[in-house]
């Protein structure tokens, strides 16, 4: 192995040193036949084609425009005002591609209009004064009010026969994304719209030709008239090309970030419960049912860490993510060691309807394909036991390729089919698991098909060291949160960096012990109790309960005691939510935290369960599994309560998710009247009570005449309960309400299918589109331990005013901070 890689680094040093200069702008797997980098001095108009004729001059309706400015994707980018700005090219056979092509470019856009049907054109080859279209590139609004990608072709010209693939990845502001539109001509014809080099959308039988149209090549607007621009681009191009004739996946896939993997898990975290992704997306991996001792994390291939799998329960989750989906092609590489061939062990899955199976037989052989379908399965791959080998998968929609340690198996047919979008699962499949048995290391996941000279290159850097020797030395940083906190990953759809949030809803605790969270006793002044009923929360207006320091006692994030309740969110007193945060350095979740926690909890499989919290492991939105709900259906065991209808207690031990939701109940055992009351993190935190126990404020509040209406039969001009999508009660959301506060991705969540059947919530508002009462609500979001099918991670109630005490039994909080306080 060493004299094959001294002579591979001799060939490498001799091609660097001698061979001619190569522009490393380029895709050097296809050369562009246009290419605009939009390098020049600031303000120039004048963009030129690296690759030929086709200049592209920067131009404006009024005024002067934008042009080049300093700072880009790659150097320099041409800005764009989003009302005056555009830009363009003369028509040239290059530009009027009537065959297989494809475009792309990056683009950051500025603004996002939240209004249904508003377009932003990125690049048009798209004349709509006399039926002149040919394609464009663009993203468009949708009645959500979310932004998608698009790739259009006219296969005449005219409005009529516009054919559109849209993305399924959200377009948020501020972010950079490489957007590809391609046509391939090839019988019946398709055409794709790629986000960030992976396919997100594809529409085929468009047939195969489209017309040469005189159009000019737009940039940044569509034409419309003789002299009228619209759908104007507001945000930066840059590194922009067009390439004629027919693609691979793997040409596209590496016009970002040069090919390189989607998902690049080393293993080498060493320690904690969640595995960083080393790839330019750094995904995170949570550990599901593993040790909370380490001890899964042992030498591996190259005297690094690998991670250990026990066969029966243990998993990795990745989470739903569009990058990780089968879309045409892809390759999995990975380092396995099975400890036997006992059964067959899964290595990586995507459990949704149809979904894929990568895994190893009792045989010793390697299968692919759809779970529960058509699968096909090496023969002489020649797995064994208690050994490393390196295996892979490459899929390129018609043949599934294995290789073993770098060698070809075989290579199958297998028809691609439609794979529902889920959760990515490794060492785990779906209803039957199949756990992985043994260790896993260095694990690959690529968009595209790699060649065997690829699979063999990625092999072998698992097993060559430049340099100093590795050692098994912990790389998993742990965030530094206050005592009872969590670590959170931001979302840039929220503008949320990395934060800290307490694991369980405040608790009140004496400054002696600040461990022991109060327990108050039935009739205690400070026991949140009505009618005699005892409901274990903790009264903190009660005669010498405020939670503060003048009654020797302060907030605290505990697994022991009630919930703090009987407060409001902000009453002006330094006795409310808001402050007692404050006090501490804190602050009060606001609600763009918790839907980053919410968003981040649905994304996640291993929070997707059967109804009574059992069985979790599969992906979002699956039939018959639902999101975990908390404790909500007014029936607990009173040891962990006040009584048997109350708020409890949570436990230390994170595996006892179903904890004190019935008679003795710890774990989840499909039993009784369990129910789950906690939720893994992408990155392996698991937080407690998101969805029902109490209720909780966050720091948002909106105003009673900007409240979303509703439709349906069960729609009312009044207070009431809908759903956020039709399906489940015969009240839904007409829209998403008014003013700054509101707005699909301030309430909802990401699918805009799913509603109470998926156990994700509901929303209580009042829905009147004459009023024009401003009395202000607070936004309120979990449910409480008797909200039933109304509680879930994402129920919002806006019927509390911020100011409310005495009322609020069922309403707490939790305080979060930013990780560098």
């Amino acid at each position: 192995m060493k004299i094959v890689w001294k002579s591979l680094l001799f060939i490498l040093i001799f091609v660097f040193l001698f061979s001619s200069p190569v522009d490393a702008q380029w895709n050097v797997w296809n050369t562009p036949a246009a290419y605009w980098d939009f390098e020049g001095a600031s303000g120039q108009t004048s963009i030129k084609d690296r690759a030929g004729s086709n200049d592209i001059f920067l131009t404006a309706t009024s005024g002067t425009p934008t042009g080049i400015q300093s700072v880009g994707k790659v150097g320099k980018d041409a800005q764009f005002n989003g009302t005056t700005d555009y830009g363009y090219a003369e028509d040239s056979a290059t530009l009027s591609q009537t065959a297989s092509f494809s475009v792309e470019a990056w683009v950051k856009f500025d603004t996002i209009s939240s209004t249904n049907g508003v377009i932003q054109t990125v690049l048009a080859k798209w004349d709509e004064t006399t039926n002149i279209r040919t394609y464009r590139l663009i993203i468009q609004t949708d009645t959500t009010g979310r932004a998608y990608s698009q790739f259009q072709i006219s296969t005449d010209g005219t409005v009529g026969n516009i054919k559109t693939a849209t993305g399924k990845t959200q377009i948020v502001a501020g972010q950079w994304y490489l957007l590809t539109g391609y046509f391939n001509a090839t019988s019946p014809g398709t055409i794709y719209i790629y986000v960030n080099g992976v396919s997100d959308g594809t529409t085929s039988s468009v047939g195969t030709s489209i017309p040469d149209t005189t159009a000019k090549f737009y940039l940044g607007a569509t034409k419309t008239g003789t002299s009228t621009y619209t759908n104007f681009l507001d945000g930066s191009v840059d590194e922009m090309r067009l390439f004629s004739g027919t693609r691979t996946q793997g040409s596209i896939a590496y016009s970002m970030e040069r090919g390189k993997p989607v998902i690049n898990m080393t293993f080498d975290d060493g320690s904690g419960l969640q595995a960083i992704d080393h790839s330019p997306e750094t995904n995170r991996g949570a550990l599901i049912n593993f040790p909370t001792d380490n001890s899964e994390w042992i030498e591996g291939i190259n005297k690094t860490y690998a991670l250990q799998f026990d066969g029966s329960s243990n998993y990795v989750d990745l989470g739903n993510k569009p990058k990780l989906q089968l879309g045409g092609a892809m390759t999995i590489s990975t380092w396995i060691n099975p400890t036997d061939l006992s059964s067959d062990y899964t290595i990586v899955s995507q459990p949704n309807t149809n979904g894929y199976t990568f895994k190893i037989t009792t045989a010793g052989e390697m299968t692919f394909g759809a779970l529960g379908g058509t699968t096909v399965t090496t023969s002489g791959a020649g797995i064994t036991a208690g050994a490393w080998q390196y295996v892979t998968l490459s899929y390129d929609g018609s043949n599934a390729t294995f290789y073993k340690d770098g060698r070809l198996i075989s290579s199958p047919a297998l028809t691609l089919w439609s794979v529902t979008d889920g959760a990515i699962f490794v060492g785990k499949a779906g209803s039957t698991p199949q756990y992985f048995k043994g260790k896993i290391d260095e694990l690959m996941i690529y968009p595209y098909n790699r060649t065997a000279f690829e699979v063999y290159i990625d092999r072998n850097k698992g097993l060559v060291n430049f340099g100093n020797e590795k050692s098994l030395q912990p790389h998993n940083a742990q965030i530094a949160c206050p005592k009872g906190f969590i670590h959170v990953p931001g979302d840039p759809l929220y503008g949320t960096s990395d934060f800290c949030v307490m694991k369980y809803e405040a608790k009140c605790a004496l400054t002696s012990d600040p461990t022991t969270g109060i327990q108050p006793a039935h009739a205690d002044a400070c026991s949140g109790e009505s009618g005699g009923d005892y409901y274990g929360t903790y009264k903190n207006s009660g005669a010498g309960c405020a939670c503060s320091s003048a009654n020797s006692k302060q907030i605290v994030s505990v697994a022991s005691g009630f919930p703090i309740a009987y407060i409001a969110q902000d009453d002006g007193t330094v006795n409310d939510s808001k402050s007692y945060c404050e006090t501490n350095g804190w602050h009060l979740i606001t609600n763009a935290e918790w839907m980053t926690i919410a968003r981040n909890v649905e994304r996640q499989g291993a929070n997707w369960c059967d109804l009574n919290g059992a069985n979790c492991g599969f992906s979002p939105g699956q039939s018959s599994k639902y999101l975990a709900a908390g404790h909500n259906d007014n029936v607990n065991d009173p040891a962990a309560g006040g009584d048997g209808n109350s708020a409890i207690i949570a436990s230390t031990n994170d595996s006892y998710a179903c904890y004190g939701t019935d008679t003795g109940a710890t774990t989840c055992t499909n039993a009784g009247n369990q129910q789950k009351r906690t939720h893994a993190l992408a990155n392996g935190e698991v937080i407690w009570d998101l969805a029902g126990n109490v209720w909780e404020w966050t720091d948002n509040t909106v105003l009673r005449k900007d409240e979303p209406e509703c439709q349906g039969e069960g729609c009312v001009v009044n207070w009431q309960w809908s759903d956020f999508a039709v399906g489940s009660l015969t009240s839904y959301l007409l829209d998403n309400g008014q003013g700054a506060s509101m707005g699909y991705d301030v309430i909802r969540p990401s699918n805009s299918s799913w509603n109470a059947n998926q156990r994700v919530g509901r929303i209580y508002h009042y829905s009147n589109p004459s009023d024009t009462d401003t009395t202000v609500y607070a936004f309120l979001r979990g449910a409480y331990w008797s909200g039933g099918s109304y509680a879930g991670v994402f129920t919002l109630n806006l019927n509390v005013t911020p100011g409310i005490t005495l009322a609020s039994i069922t309403i707490g909080f939790r305080c979060a901070v930013p990780v560098n306080k």
